[in-house]
């Protein structure tokens, strides 16, 4: 048995886009992870998914250039161009997250993390 867990922070780089799907909430969003690679800052864009819960609290509490951190499941995500080219994707689905340097707007939840959904 492999496990395929991962926990990082970064910026939203747009708002949260949620939406029906098989009468379940998706909530899609892309977060950019700073690093250092040779004296050079690098940025990666990570594409993330969380369902039900989870994705509706990220959307009640997250804009375009929020910190966030967050922990999921991570995988590549296969598909075919609409030219026939086989390509893939890393994408996370989230499963946990935090806040990570901000306060929640008014009128949200009152606590400094959600796990799960709770």
């Amino acid at each position: 048995m492999s496990i395929r867990r991962i926990t990082f922070g970064g910026n939203l780089t747009a708002d949260p886009e949620v939406r029906q799907a098989g009468g379940n909430t998706v909530c899609n969003f892309s977060i950019a992870c700073d690093d250092y690679q040779g004296g050079q800052e690098v940025t990666d864009f990570i594409d993330c998914d969380a369902w039900g819960k989870v994705g509706q609290s990220i959307a009640d509490n997250f804009k375009k250039g929020s910190r966030i951190f967050v922990s999921g499941a991570f995988g590549w995500q296969r598909y075919t161009t609409t030219e026939g080219e086989k390509r893939k994707a890393f994408r996370v689905r989230v499963t946990d997250w935090e806040f990570a340097g901000y306060k929640p707007k008014e009128g949200t939840v009152g606590k400094e993390s959600k796990k799960g959904g709770e």
